[in-house]
């Protein structure tokens, strides 16, 4: 850890709330851009045999995860470029989640440890998240895949290694491959209904791959989004 010193810019981002938190609409205007949903389309394609093959293994519908790629990092274009130790370590020292950012801190040691990846090379968000499936530590140690067999799972360069490690999040955490996340709810739905924003932005019933999805993201709109994003790319 030597060169690691207290990067007060983490704790500001740490701090900073929003004025006004995004309205459901808002957030999916932003999250379903036609721009995403094109580039979503085209990387399914271009990528499909790779997803096929990753897909059967772990029992998980392409798009799902193409999906959960497409929201994280927008396809790997904003993966983040601090240093993940030094972000950790501050938010440990000062944030408001002391506890878990530690834990954090000492997993990206242990990643650190296996002498795979320089201390260089692990870099993500301000809050420690890494690579395109933007993965904390704890995830990376317990999901990532090494599937081209390069001797390290690779999640900031690899496409192969990135979409099995989202497959193997999704299997490990209870993924059902025969059904997908839900749907608009119809009216007097028996159905499990989630509303994301307000009645009127809209009402969904939903399987147990929305929750799935809730573990790894706890916001109901993030969850909504990936399944709305994952239709979307092979509607």
């Amino acid at each position: 850890m030597s060169g690691i010193t207290y990067d007060e810019s983490v704790i500001t981002l740490d701090q900073k709330q929003p004025e006004d938190k995004a309205t459901f609409t808002q957030y999916m205007r932003g999250a379903l851009n036609k721009k995403r949903i094109a580039h979503g389309k085209a990387l399914l394609a271009e990528n499909q045999a790779l997803l096929k093959k990753i897909g059967h293994h772990y029992h998980v519908q392409p798009q799902y995860i193409v999906a959960l790629w497409g929201m994280e990092t927008d396809y790997g274009t904003h993966q983040g470029d601090r240093n993940v130790v030094q972000s950790l370590a501050t938010l440990a020292y000062d944030g408001r989640r002391a506890d878990f950012f530690r834990t954090e801190l000492f997993n990206a040691l242990r990643i650190l440890s296996t002498d795979h990846i320089a201390e260089s090379e692990l870099t993500g968000s301000w809050a420690g998240a890494m690579g395109n499936c933007q993965f904390m530590p704890s995830s990376y140690l317990n999901f990532a895949v090494d599937w081209d067999k390069n001797g390290k799972p690779d999640i900031w360069h690899s496409k192969a290694d990135t979409f099995a490690s989202i497959a193997n999040y999704l299997h490990q955490s209870g993924w059902d491959d025969k059904m997908g996340w839900g749907e608009g709810a119809q009216p007097n739905d028996t159905r499990e209904l989630v509303t994301p924003g307000t009645e009127e932005e809209g009402v969904f019933a939903v399987t147990s791959n929305y929750h799935v999805i809730l573990k790894w993201n706890r916001s109901r709109m993030f969850a909504v989004s990936v399944g709305m994003l994952a239709d979307e790319l092979v509607r």
